[in-house]
Formats: C-alpha cells, sequence, structure tokens
C-alpha cells in the first residue's frame, strides 16, 4: 500500500481528487435527487422512499460508527490516518449510490447500471486508498456497509410489494 500512495504523480493524484469530490454533500444530494426523480417519474413512490432512506442511513451510519470503531493507525504514504476512518464515508456514499442507481434503472439497462456503478464504487476506493485518506480495510467497509441498507431496503421492498407474505416472489421496478 505504501508504495500505491507514493505514485507521485500529478494527473493521478488530480484524477483521484476529482472522483473524491464529486461525492462532497452538495454533489451527494445531487446525485441523490437525480436518482429520486427517475423513481417518482416511473411512478414507483415506494422505490423513491427506500432510495431516501438509503442514501441518508449508509452515509449517516458510516459517520457514526467511526468513533465507536476508532483505533490507531499507522503512517500511510506520508500521512497519519485519523483513528476514526472505518468504514470510509465516501465509499458508502459511492456504492450507495450506486447501488440505488441500479434498482432506478430500467431492466435493460440494469447490466449497464451495474458496471457503470461498480466502476464509480471501485475507482473511489482506489483513489481513496492512493491519497492515502483510508486504509483498504476501510474502502472495504464502505463498500460492506452500503451494500448492507442497500439489502435491507430490498427486503423490504419486495416484502410490501408481497402485501407482507414472505412467500410470493415479487421483482422490483
Amino acid at each position: 500500500m505504501y508504495d500505491a500512495t507514493r505514485l507521485d504523480r500529478p494527473a493521478v493524484e488530480m484524477a483521484a481528487e476529482g472522483l473524491v469530490h464529486l461525492l462532497y454533500p452538495p454533489l451527494f444530494v445531487l446525485w441523490g435527487l437525480l436518482l429520486v426523480r427517475v423513481a417518482w417519474r416511473d411512478g414507483n413512490r415506494s422505490l423513491m422512499l427506500a432510495i431516501v432512506l438509503v442514501l441518508v442511513l449508509a452515509p449517516l451510519s458510516a459517520e457514526l460508527l467511526k468513533p465507536l470503531l476508532a483505533h490507531r493507525h499507522d503512517w500511510v504514504g506520508g500521512r497519519h490516518l485519523d483513528a476514526a476512518s472505518w468504514p470510509s464515508g465516501h465509499t458508502t456514499a459511492a456504492t450507495a449510490l450506486a447501488l440505488c442507481a441500479v434498482l432506478v434503472a430500467p431492466a435493460g439497462r440494469r447490466l449497464a447500471a451495474a458496471v457503470a456503478g461498480g466502476a464509480f464504487a471501485l475507482a473511489v476506493g482506489v483513489a481513496l486508498v492512493l491519497l492515502a485518506l483510508h486504509m483498504p480495510s476501510d474502502v472495504l467497509g464502505g463498500y460492506l456497509l452500503a451494500t448492507l441498507w442497500v439489502a435491507l431496503a430490498v427486503a423490504i421492498l419486495r416484502l410490501s410489494a408481497r402485501g407482507g407474505s414472505p412467500t410470493a416472489a415479487t421483482p422490483i421496478g
């Protein structure tokens, strides 16, 4: 990991910082509103609510977990990482956005949304490690936390679509 943080290439660092900036709160809210708008346009109010909840609760839970799970880090790439860095909030946000985009995508475009969203979330995670802002385990924690929230949302959507019956299968979307 140390070698990855010492690439010392301005173009790489600029691209990595650009990716991270795409998730700053005003832009994150904008991306979220766009996803909510797609769900609204499609008339899927339950999905719209699920997206709002995931995009609020996933990053919020990451920020609440950080101080609870804080532990000392070693120096990485000439930087000392904050003790409260697990899970990565940026990775949680990127993954939540990517997975919500898959949920709102039309059935014929879900694979493309999954590939693009996965590439985006992966690129954000790599950028955070390259910039020595997070350890790889912080990034992995962000992926898992966002996935947990989306999985819970999908389970609730499926259960509510069945009228509370856990036996009948109903697709989302």
